[in-house]
């Protein structure tokens, strides 16, 4: 499924109309630093998780973030992020925790 995603992702680069940045491998630092730079109107993050937590990619071994740090990371990094979507075991219980307490408006 992450591939098949990845691919209409990729192809949704090539219209003129939709700016798209696509970052793969990335750590939970990495990806403050990408929203910060690009700041999104929507975010889809694909990865490993739990009720509470993010996993997401180091160089030797998965990282693990709460929900709330993810929640953080958008009112920061990304304000006009509006939508966000999860891939990731147990997102929707994430998904609820960055409605209410991010600008994020969308989430699943």
């Amino acid at each position: 499924m992450a591939k098949e995603a990845l691919t209409t992702i990729m192809e949704v680069q090539d219209h003129d109309d939709v700016k798209v940045k696509v970052k793969l491998n990335l750590t939970f630092p990495a990806l403050c630093d990408a929203l910060e730079a690009f700041d999104p109107h929507a975010v889809h993050i694909m990865c490993h998780g739990t009720k509470t937590e993010l996993l997401f990619n180091t160089s030797l071994q998965g990282q693990q973030y709460l929900a709330g740090d993810l929640s953080a990371a958008l009112a920061k990094h990304a304000p006009s992020c509006r939508l966000l979507v999860l891939n990731a075991c147990n997102s929707a219980a994430i998904a609820a925790h960055v409605l209410a307490h991010s600008p994020v408006e969308a989430a699943f």
